[in-house]
Parts: C-alpha cells; sequence; structure tokens
C-alpha cells in the first residue's frame, strides 16, 4: 500500500515516482510507452510553457481532446505550474463550450484533432482565449504540441503551492441549465487519495495494470487517470470506450482495476466476445 504522507501537492505525483521507479512503464497509449523518469521530465517541461505563455498562478487552462497520454502530461505540467485545468466535454455543442471557456475565463486551449474545427469556429467568441496548442500538430497557425512541448526546459519550475490551490475545474453536464465548475484543490485530491485507499477500492500497487477508459473530461476518467499514477500503478489508456477493445486489453494486459460506469459495465455483458475472454484478472 502506498504512503500518501509525503505527497503534500499534486505537483509532487511525478517527482516521487520518478525518484521511485523512473525506469517503470507510467502509461500506455496505442502502443507508446511513457516511463515515470519521462512523464517527469515532460510535466517539468509542459509547466515551463505554460509560464512562458504568461499564465499565473490560479489561472485556467482548458483541454478539449479525446483520452491519451498527452492529458495527463498536460494535467500534471499544470499542477506544476499551478494552474488550473479545465476537461471541457466534448459532446457539448459549440455556444456550450464558448459558455464554459467564457465562464472558466480560460487563456490556453489544448486541442485534439476531432475538435480543431470547433475551436475555429468559437475562439472569436472567447475574449479570454489567447493561445490554442494543437494536440496532435497538423494546423497551419497554432503550434504543435510535442513540438511547443520538446522547445521547453526540463527544469522543474518548483512554484510555491499550497494545499487550498485549485488543481482542477470539472463542469457538470449542464442537464437543468448552464453548466456548473467545479473547483477541486491539491488538498482535495490528497484527502481523496487516503479516502479511496482507506476505502480498499482505491488501494493500487506499484506496477498494477489498470485501465482508464472514462472520458478525461470526467471525474471518473481524471480521478483513475490520477490515483494510478500517484501510487506508481501502470495506467493502460483508452482514446474512448469501445466494449470488444475493453476486453482485448484485459486480457492483454491482465487489467486488475477499472473504473467505469454502469451503461459501460451493460454493454460489456451484452457483448458476445465477454464469453471467451479470460477477465480473471480484475478484481471483484
Amino acid at each position: 500500500m502506498y504512503d500518501f504522507s509525503g505527497l503534500k501537492v499534486l505537483a509532487d505525483i511525478p517527482r516521487q515516482q520518478a525518484k521511485l521507479r523512473g525506469n517503470s512503464t507510467a502509461m500506455f497509449f496505442q502502443g507508446r510507452e511513457t516511463t515515470y523518469a519521462a512523464l517527469d521530465t515532460r510535466t517539468s517541461q509542459v509547466a515551463n510553457g505554460l509560464i512562458a505563455l504568461g499564465q499565473k498562478p490560479n489561472a485556467r487552462i482548458a483541454y478539449m481532446g479525446m483520452n491519451s497520454d498527452i492529458f495527463f502530461e498536460v494535467l500534471l505540467g499544470s499542477f506544476k505550474a499551478n494552474v488550473v485545468l479545465v476537461g471541457i466535454n466534448w459532446r457539448l455543442a459549440p455556444p456550450e463550450v464558448v459558455y464554459v471557456l467564457n465562464d472558466a475565463g480560460c487563456e490556453t486551449v489544448f486541442v485534439g484533432a476531432e475538435f480543431v474545427p470547433m475551436i475555429e469556429g468559437v475562439k472569436k467568441d472567447c475574449p479570454k482565449l489567447k493561445h490554442v496548442i494543437a494536440i496532435d500538430g497538423g494546423h497551419a497557425s497554432w503550434p504543435d504540441y510535442t513540438k511547443w512541448r520538446d522547445g521547453q526546459s526540463a527544469k522543474d519550475p518548483h512554484l510555491k503551492i499550497k494545499a487550498d490551490d485549485d488543481a482542477i475545474q470539472l463542469y457538470t453536464s449542464g442537464t437543468t441549465g448552464n453548466p456548473k465548475g467545479v473547483q477541486l484543490t491539491n488538498g482535495n485530491y490528497i484527502a481523496f487519495f487516503k479516502a479511496a485507499q482507506e476505502a480498499k477500492w482505491g488501494a493500487f500497487d506499484a506496477g498494477d495494470p489498470n485501465l482508464i477508459a472514462m472520458p478525461n473530461f470526467h471525474v471518473a476518467g481524471a480521478n483513475m487517470g490520477l490515483t494510478t499514477l500517484a501510487q506508481g500503478s501502470f495506467g493502460v489508456i483508452m482514446k474512448t470506450v469501445v466494449p470488444d477493445e475493453i476486453l482485448t486489453l484485459v486480457e492483454k494486459f491482465n487489467i486488475k482495476n477499472m473504473f467505469l460506469v454502469p451503461a459501460v459495465i451493460l454493454m460489456l455483458t451484452q457483448t458476445p466476445k465477454v464469453k471467451t475472454t479470460d477477465i480473471s484478472s480484475v478484481n471483484a
């Protein structure tokens, strides 16, 4: 069981794990592996890039892209820069995306290829939005994420961060009105890690293969990823939920832990492949 007593703020996650198990794999995404040492370096580069863009502590930055390892690089990098990441629900209509960006006051947005046309269309309606970074590259005007990241210093900025500083701002679905921004602090997350561990469902061992399948803009996706990385486990990340692919990954990596909403569990039970897939590795 991981000892969280030394984890004071979320920016310490990659720092601690790089020291403890730098050569171990932190994340796997579509054939791409990232070690904890590489994650620590890249999150420092992201942090320095954000600081160079003029992002001050407590500033809001947005991420609108499908699940990937890059999301967690940006998320942990934002922790080191002491800025607050706002995950944008990519199922929202353009006016709703504009509302979230403006309500949060986002100054920078990281955008995946699937959502470039939408951000191109709404950028003019977001007066505070100054910078757009293309996660997948290929844009004529916006920086390519990988080139932007790799062009930054790898020196950890080591900013002073307090437990009460906001870390993430997630938005409700807006079913009965406009989406509401929910601010979660560093201290909230440290308490959450400890509570999840004590409740046993979030007590992971170093190297445990965990599936990260829920959307990154939702607390289920973000929290499963952070709980995995905070304990030095191994995150297998899915771009989006595909029942057959979940079963393939469970068997291939001997997935031990995963967090799935009831609708996805129902889909799995109704998928013919479940009858021939070995899922014995998964904790009941």
